[in-house]
């Protein structure tokens, strides 16, 4: 169950990245640099809070 949720992660950042690597390669207008690290930001703060409650749940 954790390795398909890891999984699943994994497949997100990689689409997510073709996705604004394409989405700048069309609409060069968008400030790609303020686009990307906001993205990985919020998916960056999902996997952390996933962790941590992991970590919570398993030591009691």
């Amino acid at each position: 169950m954790k390795a398909a949720k890891y999984f699943l992660y994994v497949v997100g950042i990689v689409l997510l990245s073709l996705y604004c690597y394409s989405f700048y390669h069309f609409h060069p207008e968008i400030q790609f640099i303020f686009l990307v690290p906001g993205v990985f930001l919020i998916i960056f703060s999902s996997i952390l809070t996933d962790i941590q409650a992991y970590r919570t749940t398993r030591g009691r």
